[in-house]
C-alpha cells in the first residue's frame, strides 16, 4: 500500500517537475523564512522608525490571557500562512518560535502551579496535537515521525503490554526421582 504525500514547496515551475535539489531548496527558503519573520520580525514605530527585535533581547513574560492571545495569533498565522500557499504545520517548536520563548520555558508553563496558566498552555498543547494528528491520520505526516513528536511534546508513551510470570518451586515441594519414576508406566518387555 502507497502511501500519499503532498509535494512541499511553492511551485515555482508551473506544474513541471522539479528535481528533490530544488524542492530542497525551497523547502530550505521556506523554513528560514518562517525563522526570520517569528523571531528577527522588523517592528515598526510610531515616529516611521523601524526596529529589529532579535530573540535574545525580548524577555516576553506570559499572562494566561496573552499567552492564549498569542496562540489565537499563531493559529491565525497558520492558515494565512498556508492559504498563500507555504505548507507550514502546527507544532509546539514552532509556536515557541513565533511566541519567542524556548520550549523548556513552555513546558514548564504547560506544568505551571499557577492552574489558570497550566491550563492555557495545556489546551494550546492539545490543540496543536489535534491538528497533526488528523494531518497523520491523514498520512500527511509520516507514522515514525508522527509517534516520536508526540512522545516528546505532547506526553505520549507506548504502551508495554508485559505478561511476568514467576515460578517459584520450593524444594521441598518438588517431587523426588523416585516419585517420578513410580508414576511412568513400564512395559514389562523393556525391564528385561
Amino acid at each position: 500500500m502507497s502511501s500519499y504525500r503532498k509535494t512541499r514547496g511553492v511551485d515555482v515551475n508551473q506544474g513541471q517537475p522539479t528535481s528533490f535539489d530544488d524542492k530542497r531548496a525551497q523547502w530550505g527558503m521556506i523554513t528560514a523564512g518562517r525563522v526570520l519573520e517569528c523571531l528577527f520580525p522588523d517592528e515598526s514605530l510610531d515616529d516611521g522608525n523601524s526596529v529589529e527585535s532579535n530573540l535574545l533581547s525580548n524577555n516576553t513574560n506570559y499572562t494566561p490571557d496573552t499567552l492564549a492571545q498569542r496562540a489565537k495569533d499563531y493559529f491565525i498565522n497558520i492558515y494565512q500562512t498556508n492559504q498563500s500557499g507555504v505548507p507550514i504545520c502546527p507544532d509546539i517548536e514552532d509556536f515557541c518560535m513565533f511566541a519567542k520563548f524556548s520550549r523548556n520555558k513552555f513546558m514548564e508553563l504547560s506544568n505551571s502551579h499557577d492552574l489558570k496558566m497550566n491550563l492555557v498552555a495545556n489546551n494550546i498543547r492539545n490543540s496543536i496535537a489535534a491538528c497533526k494528528k488528523q494531518m497523520a491520520l491523514n498520512g500527511e505526516i509520516p507514522p515514525v515521525v508522527f509517534a516520536i513528536d508526540f512522545n516528546n511534546n505532547h506526553d505520549y508513551v507506548q504502551s508495554k503490554n508485559q505478561v511476568q510470570i514467576q515460578t517459584s518451586i520450593e524444594r521441598d515441594a518438588q517431587d523426588s526421582i523416585d516419585d517420578i519414576a513410580s508414576r511412568i508406566p513400564i512395559d514389562d518387555k523393556e525391564m528385561q
